[in-house]
């Protein structure tokens, strides 16, 4: 089961005096800031790429996302400076939909419930290996920030 567990890292950011923007989200480490559709959907290329090469052994075809909703982070929470890794560990069951989502670790309950939330409404095309459905454990990482 631990094969199957892959990292991945979202850093939800809102530049300071953009506050009307919204946040910002940089799918992978040193990447752009992007708005929440463009963000969504490079985090679902990213997801495509680094999955399929990480599957061990394999799935018969790639772990293909088909709905990724990134997780919000409200202006209230912004401005109480409420910062923070949320890493959580979810099963992706074999008819794509996400379930068990564990927080691992101890961080800001605020953030934890927002990205729980966030990953409760993602989809995935079925999951089959050897012909057979599968449920995957997989961690995922968010860090809020302000810049």
């Amino acid at each position: 089961m631990l094969r199957d567990i892959v990292v991945l890292v979202v850093v939800l950011a809102l530049s300071t005096g953009c506050e009307t923007r919204g946040p910002q989200y940089t799918v992978e480490r040193g990447g752009p800031s992007l708005q929440g559709q463009q963000a969504e959907r490079v985090l679902i290329e990213k997801i495509a790429q680094l999955l399929g090469k990480q599957i061990d052994p394999p799935l018969d075809k790639p772990l293909t996302a088909l709905s990724l909703h990134l997780p919000p982070y409200p202006e209230e929470v912004r401005r109480a400076n409420i910062t923070g890794k949320v890493r959580i560990r979810f099963k992706v069951q074999s008819n794509g939909t996400v379930s068990n989502p564990t927080i691992v670790g101890a961080p800001p309950p605020i953030l934890a419930a927002l990205v729980v939330g966030s990953m409760l409404s993602w989809r995935f095309e079925p999951i089959t290996r050897n012909g057979q459905p599968i449920d995957l454990w997989l961690i995922y990482e968010y860090v809020y920030v302000l810049k």
